[in-house]
């Protein structure tokens, strides 16, 4: 997701939830600043980084240079949750291709990343967030819970996805379609991450393919592009892991799940707020709406609008329903701020140890070059 569901859309959550403005405040800072504490950043200040610039993900690819990447996106963005192969692999099982220095196989490393597959409602959220309740907290409660929120928005987007170069699981094929209620439009695509999306002619920037099956090029959706991330767009396409199944095509609804992630993040927050334990059936019910009517209604127009950003919108329904000027988000503020950023940085810490710790229990250790 976008810095407008990420910082505008956690803060109307947190409120919706029971937290004050400056609560809220910090929480929505926290989501979002998952998006900027880059390697260049932490290094600068300290810490552990939480996201990759594309000028880092730009440099010579080698074994620590691919360590680095599951220790970030895996973590903080594409949480996984196909342990015990909910969605099944129909992909290819060997491949040879012009664009490969070498050939691929559907070996034991292979199918390790396919249960790394970023879903909502797994296993992995529900402990994160259990394990996010039962924490001593002190000066970085409402820091890590901006975190997970920025997580748990992120399983609903990211979905069917992967955080590591995997392109049995990440790639695609070119035909992408948006469902729109005019009628279905064929996308076109232009394989450069530096061209800015165009809306009005349908044009999308994406990773361009790569010269290893492990390119960084095949991270997470970056073969689709910013779709999993635009709130507004429903959109059908041909994932690699589905190439030999029936129906080879998946439909993505973004803005029913940006929904059940706004409606999930409410109730989480409400429980911790109050200090109910969450109930996990309750939790992964999509059927369940937490927010009332008014809310959803609210919600479902801003996602519903069809902009790249929908900031203004968010801002609109902040103010009509709390009557608050939320301030744009200032990326840099954090940096500056020793005590706000140590906090972060403490909640990034305990985030990315419980998810390394609970991958292994599943037989999956992030920092070996095969995962087992």
């Amino acid at each position: 997701m976008n810095l407008d569901f990420h910082y505008y859309g956690t803060y109307f959550a947190a409120r919706c939830a029971g937290y004050g403005n400056d609560e809220a405040l910090t929480i929505a800072k926290a989501a979002q600043y998952v998006d900027e504490m880059s390697v260049g950043v932490t290094k600068k200040h300290g810490g552990i980084p939480t996201t990759q610039t594309k000028t880092e993900l730009a440099i010579d690819f080698t074994a620590k240079q691919l360590e680095t990447i599951k220790n970030i996106w895996i973590p903080f963005h594409f949480l996984p949750g196909n342990f015990d192969c909910t969605v099944q692999y129909k992909g290819p099982i060997g491949h040879t291709g012009e664009y490969f220095h070498k050939t691929w196989a559907n070996n034991g490393t292979a199918q390790a990343e396919f249960r790394l597959m970023c879903l909502p409602n797994s296993e992995l959220v529900f402990h994160m967030i259990t394990h996010l309740q039962n924490l001593d907290h002190c000066r970085q409660k409402l820091h890590h819970i901006g975190l997970c929120m920025h997580v748990l928005a992120d399983t609903w987007a990211h979905q069917y996805f992967a955080g590591l170069p995997a392109w049995h699981i990440n790639d695609a094929g070119e035909d992408v379609y948006e469902h729109l209620s005019t009628g279905t439009t064929k996308l076109k695509f232009v394989y450069d991450p530096i061209f800015d999306d165009n809306l009005a002619g349908n044009s999308f920037s994406c990773s361009p393919i790569g010269p290893r099956y492990n390119s960084t090029g095949y991270l997470g959706h970056g073969r689709m592009g910013c779709l999993p991330d635009y709130a507004f767009m429903t959109y059908e396409y041909q994932p690699m892991w589905k190439q030999a199944a029936d129906i080879k095509t998946l439909t993505k609804n973004n803005p029913g799940d940006h929904f059940k992630a706004f409606d999930q993040m409410v109730y989480v927050m409400a429980c911790i707020k109050s200090g109910q334990q969450l109930d996990n059936a309750t939790f992964s019910d999509e059927s369940v709406n937490f927010v009332g009517p008014g809310i959803a209604e609210g919600v479902g127009n801003v996602l519903s609008e069809r902009k790249l950003l929908q900031n203004a919108e968010w801002k609109n329904l902040i103010k009509n329903s709390f009557s608050v000027d939320l301030p744009d988000f200032d990326a840099t503020e954090w940096q500056d701020d020793r005590s706000q950023f140590i906090s972060f940085m403490e909640a990034a810490s305990i985030h990315k140890g419980m998810v390394k710790a609970f991958l292994t229990t599943k037989g999956i250790n992030l920092d070996s070059e095969n995962l087992m």
